[in-house]
């Protein structure tokens, strides 16, 4: 039997023979009359839930408050005469701590988000969902199932450029090695286009691409 996969409700038509005998000198099998039985097949929870959708994606910037609603999943019970409610959770993430989930399964901002930190240009955020139902199956275990959501945090102009003393592609553009003055000396009647000693100013806007922005202005006295 199959709750989900087969019928629900079976109807058996019984009759009661006897093994025969005489009657009127002559062997006869008497019969009853029909009587009609209804089975119904009671569901049990032996099956694990699944997600409404093979995939989730979803976009948030990242000067998003704490608590913006980014994503809604969904999962059902897939023992359909029982429906249980489902809890959900996050199980794994590449980046803890930046989303949670509630027990109606909207995944929200969870803390602060930095675009910058992100390595890659193109990296997204992967946030493993767990969704489980509120009752054990038949075999005493949790019935659950999980899902990983896709998370693109974009990018905002929130950082100011920086300058460095370096040479392209040489520089590494850490925090610590962002300069604020430089002092370079040169001969008074050196030549147009002559270099500066020990001195390559790069500027560098530490905001991922796709920021808004207008592009960066060299002003000097």
């Amino acid at each position: 039997l199959s709750y989900n996969n087969k019928s629900a409700f079976y109807q058996l038509k019984l009759e009661a023979c006897d093994s025969g005998g005489l009657y009127h000198n002559s062997p006869t099998v008497q019969c009853s009359s029909p009587v009609f039985l209804s089975i119904s097949v009671v569901d049990q929870p032996d099956l694990d839930p699944q997600f409404v959708r093979e995939f989730y994606s979803a976009s948030v910037a990242e000067d998003a408050p704490q608590g913006t609603s980014v994503l809604k999943v969904d999962a059902v019970d897939s023992d359909k005469g029982i429906n249980d409610p489902m809890t959900y959770s996050i199980s794994n993430s590449t980046r803890p701590g930046w989303f949670d989930i509630g027990l109606d399964g909207v995944i929200r901002v969870g803390g602060s988000l930095d675009r910058e930190q992100l390595l890659e240009e193109e990296e997204e955020v992967q946030v493993q969902v767990t969704a489980t139902e509120m009752h054990p199956n038949i075999y005493g275990q949790e019935a659950k199932v999980s899902i990983w959501v896709t998370l693109k945090v974009t990018d905002v102009n929130d950082h100011k450029p920086e300058f460095y003393n370096c040479s392209l592609p040489a520089c590494t553009f850490t925090s610590q090695e962002a300069r604020a003055n430089f002092t370079g000396s040169v001969d008074e009647h050196a030549s147009t286009r002559i270099p500066i000693d020990n001195l390559t100013m790069v500027v560098r806007d530490p905001d991922k691409a796709g920021a808004p922005r207008q592009g960066l202005v060299w002003a000097g006295a």
